[in-house]
C-alpha cells in the first residue's frame, strides 16, 4: 500500500529545504500518481513563481486536473523563459484544443511542424489533431511525407490504424492488422481487441483478450481498459466492478480511480455505493472530464439541478457536445418556412431519402399541434427535398457532408436548436419516429409542455420501441400517407435498462431489432426526444444524451417504424453507405435476418400488439 501521506511530505521537505533546480523529479512524479494534486499545488505556490521549473510543474499539474485555461497560460509563460520552448508551445496548442480553441490549435501545430521540419513531435501532434478533427485529406498528406523519417514507423502504423476505427472502416483495419501485426504482439493484440470491441465483434474480443493475457509481457493498464469496455458491452456490470476492485482495491486512492469505480458501480446498480465514492473525490478534480460528468450525478440525484449542471458546465468544452468549427461544416438554409408566434414546441429532424414516409410525418405531428418543422436534408435523391420544400411550415436546411463525422447529425441538431427554438421545446425526432406521450391523445402537446413546466421539468425520457409487421409483405404494403400502425403494429415486450450516469440517467435496450439481429450491442434505446430549449442543454452521444436537465416523472415513447414500406431497399443502401454507428453493422444483420424471413412470421414469444401508450405502462 503506498504510503500518500509520507510521499507528500518527502515532496514537501525537497522542494522547501532544496534549491529549485534540485527538485526531486521521481519524487514529484510519485505524488502526480497518486492524484495528490492539491497538496503539490499548495507546495509549488510557496516557491518562487518566476522560475521555469515552477512554472512548468505547476502547469503539468493543472493540465491533469483538466484545468486547460491555467494550464495555457502557464504553458505559454514557461515558454517565455525557456531558451528551446518547443515543448511548452506544444502544450500550449494542447491545452487550446481542449479548450474548444480549434483553429488556433491548427495555427499552433502548422507553425510549430513548419519552425522544426526535423522534430518529430509537433509533426506527430499535427497529425493527432488531423485524425481527432477527421481531416483525412491532410492526414493522408502528413504521413505519407512522414514516411521517409527514421523511427517512428510504429507511432505512423498506429495513426494509420486509428483512422480507419474512425473512419469506422472495419474491413481496412483487419487488412492492416494482418499486415503490420506481427511485429509487435503487445500492440498487435492491443489493437486487435479495439477493432473487435469497435466493429462490437464480441466473441473475436473475448478470444484475443484470453491470446493478450497470456504473453510474458503485456501492457496491464490498457488490458484492463479493454477488459472493462468488454464486460460493460456484454452488460456484466457486476464483473466489471469486481475486476476493477482486484486491481485497484476496493477504494483507490487516486480519484481517477475512484471515478472509474463510481461509474462502474453506478452501472451495476450500486449507487448506495457510489454516491459517497462520489462525494469524497477532492473539489480540485471536479472539472474533469472523468469527474465532472459524476459529481453532477450525485447533485442531481440530491435534487440540485442548478449545481449539476453548473459542474457540468465548468468544463469548457466536450466533444460531441460542442460543435468543433473544423469537423462541422454549416449546413445551407434553402427554404425558410412560416414562424408562428404562438408555437411553444418546434419539430428538429434529420433525413435522407425518405419521401414515402414525409407525408405522414407531418400529418402526424401537425395533429398534435407542432407549428414549425426543422428539416436537415443529407443528400436525398428520391424527392424529399422536393417535398418538403412545398411545406410552408417547413425550414428547410441542407448538407452533403459526412453524416457520421458530424457525430450522427448531433452538431447539427444542436445548433438549428440552439438557433432556432429559443426558450420553447424542442422535438428531435426521425422520420419514421412518432412521439407518444400520456395525454397526447387526447390533448396537443402544448397543453403537454405547460403540464411540465408547471413540474419544473426540463426533459422527457421517450425510449425506441422498435415496431414491426407480422410479415414482410405487410410492411411493405405501405403507401405514403397511411398510418404506419396499420402496417406494423408489433413490438417485443423484452426491454431492459440499468443505470447510468449520464441525462437521462438510464440506459435502456433490448426490443425486437435485438431479436432480429442477434446483437446486444448495436442499438441503445435510450431517448430524450423532447427537451427544453433555452437552458443551454444539448444532446450529445448520438442524440442519445443530453447534457444535465430535470427529468421528467412522465414517460412516453418514440415508436420506430423502420420497416414499412420499400423498408429492404433502405436497409441494404444503408448498410452498403456504412455511415450509420459501428459501420452500419445494425443494417447489415436485419439485412441478413429478413433475407432470411421472407415468407415466415416475424412475430416472437414476447411480441405484442400496440394498442395505446397507457399500454406501456401497464406492460412495465
Amino acid at each position: 500500500m503506498i504510503d500518500l501521506k509520507n510521499i507528500v511530505h518527502r515532496a514537501k521537505r525537497l522542494m522547501r529545504g532544496r534549491s529549485v533546480g534540485g527538485i526531486d523529479p521521481d519524487v514529484f512524479q510519485t505524488a502526480r500518481n497518486t492524484g495528490t494534486h492539491g497538496a503539490l499545488l499548495e507546495t509549488l505556490n510557496a516557491l518562487p513563481q518566476h522560475q521555469h521549473i515552477v512554472i512548468v510543474r505547476t502547469a503539468e499539474l493543472r493540465q491533469d486536473l483538466h484545468h486547460f485555461a491555467e494550464a495555457k497560460d502557464l504553458w505559454q509563460r514557461a515558454s517565455e523563459l525557456d531558451e528551446n520552448p518547443l515543448q511548452d508551445r506544444m502544450n500550449v496548442a494542447a491545452c487550446a484544443y481542449e479548450l474548444g480553441q480549434i483553429d488556433q490549435c491548427r495555427k499552433l501545430f502548422s507553425d510549430l511542424a513548419g519552425e522544426h521540419p526535423n522534430e518529430m513531435a509537433p509533426q506527430l501532434q499535427l497529425a493527432e489533431f488531423y485524425l481527432r478533427q477527421r481531416r483525412w485529406s491532410e492526414l493522408d498528406t502528413l504521413l505519407l511525407n512522414l514516411e521517409r523519417k527514421p523511427g517512428i514507423k510504429r507511432r505512423l502504423d498506429a495513426l494509420r490504424f486509428q483512422k480507419y476505427l474512425r473512419q469506422e472502416d472495419y474491413g481496412a483495419a483487419e487488412a492492416f492488422l494482418a499486415e503490420v501485426g506481427q511485429s509487435h504482439p503487445d500492440q498487435g493484440l492491443q489493437e486487435a481487441v479495439t477493432l473487435a470491441l469497435d466493429s462490437r465483434d464480441l466473441e473475436t474480443a473475448q478470444a484475443r483478450l484470453q491470446d493478450w493475457q497470456k504473453l510474458n509481457q503485456f501492457d496491464h493498464r490498457r488490458f484492463l481498459e479493454a477488459e472493462l469496455r468488454y464486460l460493460t458491452l456484454t452488460r456484466q456490470f457486476q464483473l466489471a466492478v469486481d475486476r476493477f476492485r482486484a486491481e485497484y482495491g476496493k477504494d483507490p486512492q487516486h480519484p481517477l480511480h475512484s471515478a472509474r469505480l463510481a461509474r462502474l458501480e453506478v452501472n451495476a446498480g450500486q449507487i448506495d455505493t457510489a454516491l459517497p465514492r462520489i462525494d469524497q473525490i477532492p473539489q480540485i478534480w471536479h472539472r474533469h472530464r472523468q469527474v465532472a460528468p459524476l459529481v453532477s450525478y450525485a447533485l442531481t440525484r440530491k435534487g440540485d439541478h442548478h449545481a449539476a449542471k453548473k459542474i457540468w458546465n465548468a468544463v469548457p468544452f466536450w466533444s460531441g457536445v460542442h460543435t468543433e468549427p473544423s469537423i462541422s461544416k454549416p449546413i445551407r438554409l434553402i427554404k425558410p418556412g412560416s414562424q408562428d408566434p404562438s408555437s411553444r414546441v418546434r419539430i428538429f429532424a434529420t433525413l435522407r431519402n425518405e419521401r414515402y414516409k414525409l407525408p405522414w410525418f407531418f400529418d402526424y405531428y401537425r395533429s398534435v399541434g407542432i407549428k414549425e418543422f426543422y428539416m436537415i436534408d443529407n443528400g436525398s435523391d428520391d424527392g424529399s427535398h422536393e417535398f418538403i420544400a412545398q411545406q410552408k411550415d417547413a425550414h428547410l436546411f441542407h448538407s452533403d457532408e459526412n453524416f457520421r463525422d458530424n457525430l450522427y447529425a448531433t452538431y447539427w441538431l444542436n445548433h438549428l436548436i440552439e438557433t432556432y427554438a429559443g426558450d420553447g421545446w424542442a422535438i428531435n425526432a426521425d422520420i419514421d419516429e412518432m412521439l407518444v406521450l400520456p395525454d397526447l391523445e387526447d390533448s396537443n402537446i402544448d397543453r403537454c409542455v405547460e403540464q411540465l413546466e408547471a413540474n419544473g421539468d426540463e426533459a422527457v425520457v421517450a425510449p425506441l420501441l422498435d415496431m414491426f409487421p407480422e410479415t414482410i409483405s405487410q410492411g411493405e404494403s405501405y403507401a405514403p400517407g397511411d398510418n404506419p400502425l396499420d402496417h406494423s403494429p408489433y413490438f417485443d415486450n423484452c426491454i431492459s435498462e440499468h443505470p447510468q450516469v449520464n441525462c437521462p440517467y438510464i440506459e435502456v435496450q433490448g426490443g425486437s431489432s435485438e431479436r432480429f439481429t442477434g446483437d446486444r450491442t448495436v442499438d441503445i434505446l435510450t431517448k430524450v426526444p423532447l427537451f427544453r430549449a433555452g437552458r443551454g442543454i444539448k444532446m450529445f452521444y448520438i442524440c442519445h444524451q443530453l447534457t444535465p436537465a430535470k427529468i421528467s416523472q412522465k414517460r412516453g415513447a418514440l415508436l420506430h417504424f423502420k420497416f414499412i414500406g420499400p423498408f429492404m431497399d433502405k436497409i441494404r443502401a444503408e448498410a452498403e453507405r456504412g455511415v450509420h454507428f459501428s459501420g452500419g453493422k445494425r443494417y447489415k444483420l436485419l439485412a441478413e435476418y429478413f433475407e432470411q424471413h421472407t415468407d415466415t412470421t416475424l412475430l416472437g414469444p414476447e411480441s405484442v400488439r400496440y394498442e395505446h401508450v397507457e399500454q406501456l405502462s401497464k406492460l412495465g
